[in-house]
């Protein structure tokens, strides 16, 4: 029997030697592939990587820049223009230049120190504030169109292009109505067409025909939505702003350890808060001293957003108790 079972066996692989050979080489050829796609793969993955960490955009701007969107007020003694450029080179170096024409769309759009857009809850009420009812901002693209901002018109496009071959730029003057308007205008320059290589930039600026002093104050206030249907505990954690003008050494930032906690690393890195040695007030208050409005002149800071989180299970069933469990001071005002 097992003499006959060998012979059978035998006779099998003879008979179907082709199809045996066949499915070798495919199951070989399989492996090769799944082989050599494993690789490409991690080397696709290391040059996106090499790219963004080291990668000369060749999109840029005097004021406008890629990722989050960044609040500026550009002192401008006795002018309330700003002269935003656009680039088709590097930000440092014009020999870099984009070997394509860029086409792209300039966006202007009103808000004001808080950084609300159109189609946010009270963004007709904050412009009404900072802008008046005959007021206007002008964006004029030198040697093309301009386009008017007011309260009934808030938003608004210019088109143009940077032409290969030569360094261009591209300069819209930004005209603000008065000295006092706290109005500001947020700016994005987004290429449009097919640049995979090219992102949105984009800035929120202010102008300010005087150098900001200690004496403008800062003020602190939690900026999440308050909807008649949302109350503090439809959140865990919230959006903190510091608003203001001038350089103040002398703030602090004291927050109830028992029911919330603050975004740590941001006030470390942005406004040089010590945790590792806070003060310690009592009852689970700690409090840290912070310095705000770091810049001056062009580049002065006039907002901070960072998060303040509930602690265990804390409740908030009232916005008070909420900004109740925070304090900011900017060591000026009372």
């Amino acid at each position: 029997m097992k003499k006959k079972n060998e012979k059978s066996f035998k006779q099998f692989l003879i008979n179907h030697a082709v199809k045996i050979w066949i499915g070798i080489v495919v199951l070989s050829l399989v492996g090769m592939v799944v082989y050599a796609a494993y690789p490409n793969k991690q080397n696709v993955l290391k040059r996106v990587i090499a790219t963004s960490a080291d990668r000369n955009i060749r999109f840029s701007s005097n004021y406008l820049e890629e990722g989050n969107t960044k609040f500026r007020t550009i002192v401008n003694p006795g002018n309330l223009d700003i002269s935003v450029f656009v680039r088709n080179y590097t930000k440092n170096n014009d020999g870099l230049r984009y070997p394509k024409d860029i086409n792209y769309q300039f966006k202007a759009t009103l808000t004001d120190v808080t950084g609300i857009r159109p189609g946010e809850e009270g963004y007709n009420a904050h412009i009404a504030e900072v802008l008046g009812e005959t007021e206007t901002v002008t964006i004029a693209l030198t040697g093309g169109n301009t386009i008017t901002l007011s309260r009934n018109t808030t938003e608004d496009t210019l088109n143009s292009t940077l032409a290969k071959g030569d360094a261009r730029q591209d300069e819209f003057k930004v005209h603000f109505p008065s000295e006092e308007s706290k109005v500001c205008v947020i700016l994005t320059a987004t290429p449009v067409g097919n640049y995979p290589d090219l992102a949105p930039i984009s800035a929120i600026l202010s102008v300010s025909n005087r150098e900001p002093s200690q004496a403008d104050g800062w003020k602190g206030s939690f900026n999440d939505s308050r909807a008649d249907d949302k109350g503090p505990d439809a959140y865990d954690a919230y959006n903190y702003t510091l608003t203001g003008h001038g350089l103040c050494t002398g703030a602090s930032f004291s927050w109830d350890s028992t029911k919330v906690d603050v975004n740590r690393q941001y006030l470390t890195n942005h406004l040089g808060a010590d945790f590792e040695h806070p003060i310690d007030l009592g009852d689970g208050w700690k409090k840290v001293m912070i310095t705000v409005g770091t810049g001056s002149g062009s580049q002065s800071i006039v907002r901070y957003d960072f998060q303040i989180y509930k602690v265990g299970n804390t409740s908030f069933t009232r916005w008070e108790d909420l900004e109740n469990s925070v304090i900011f001071s900017d060591g000026l005002t009372q």
